[in-house]
């Protein structure tokens, strides 16, 4: 049973653009096996940015196979975060992003996700390793672990930045439409 209050996760959304919690306390089960599969197919196809600044990137994983199965893990934590009862949109017109994979000391540079915000959110859903989230305006970086889930206002369209600091780490990113927290 879910311990967190969807009106809290809103209030949270318009205070700071950004809300963490995890499977537990959103009384998911974390599938360790569908995990695993995402991981390991994570690796077949990546397409990673050039170094900038000599950071060494992020890299988004481009295999078919991942992304079914990333989608496969996603779908238990938007049905969650956005019953369809009450949020019949977003449950059902909700898409995969993408599935990031980091090294250990590799960066997605400062970013926004949205290229014109809207009503929307970002859920970023934490596979393994250990990652950095900065968001602006946010007092502090979220440490971004396996069962993290963190949410970022669509319209807010909040900057943000990552940095792995124990690879790899793996995340999948999901785009819930015309959320009205």
């Amino acid at each position: 049973m879910s311990v967190v209050n969807l009106e809290e996760i809103g209030r949270n959304l318009r205070q700071s653009a950004c809300f963490e919690t995890s499977f537990d306390e959103l009384g998911l089960t974390f599938d360790d096996a569908l995990a695993l599969e995402v991981i390991a197919s994570s690796t077949l196809s990546l397409t990673r940015p050039p170094v900038e600044d000599g950071l060494r990137r992020e890299a988004r994983v481009e295999s078919p196979l991942c992304k079914k199965v990333a989608r496969s893990f996603m779908q238990p934590v938007v049905e969650c975060l956005f019953p369809i009862d009450k949020y019949p949109k977003a449950a059902k017109d909700w898409s995969l992003f993408g599935v990031n994979y980091y090294e250990t000391g590799a960066v997605f540079p400062i970013h926004r996700d949205l290229i014109n915000p809207d009503l929307a959110t970002i859920v970023i859903v934490s596979l393994c390793g250990v990652r950095w989230l900065r968001v602006k305006g946010h007092d502090k970086p979220l440490r971004q672990i396996k069962g993290s889930v963190t949410l970022l206002d669509g319209g807010a369209n909040p900057e943000h930045t990552a940095s792995c600091l124990d690879g790899p780490s793996v995340s999948i990113v999901a785009d819930v439409p015309s959320l009205m927290y």
